[in-house]
């Protein structure tokens, strides 16, 4: 977890850092099914070319409509 106090911007290593850890969680508990990463943030996401893992970005606003 990581605290920021604008949008998030993902770079390589973090982009690296998630698709090992959804190889993991699928080779360890045997899951077949799509797995569908989800960022949740106070402000928001810079798109760019590592953006893309999210299947869905949740902010702040959100949580309280």
């Amino acid at each position: 977890m990581k605290f920021y106090d604008g949008d998030y911007t993902m770079k390589k290593k973090d982009y690296d850092d998630i698709e090992r850890r959804v190889r993991a969680f699928r080779s360890v508990n045997n899951i077949r099914q799509a797995i569908h990463p989800v960022l949740t943030t106070t402000f928001g996401l810079t798109n760019n070319q590592y953006s893309r893992i999210f299947q869905n970005v949740v902010t702040l606003d959100d949580l309280f409509k």
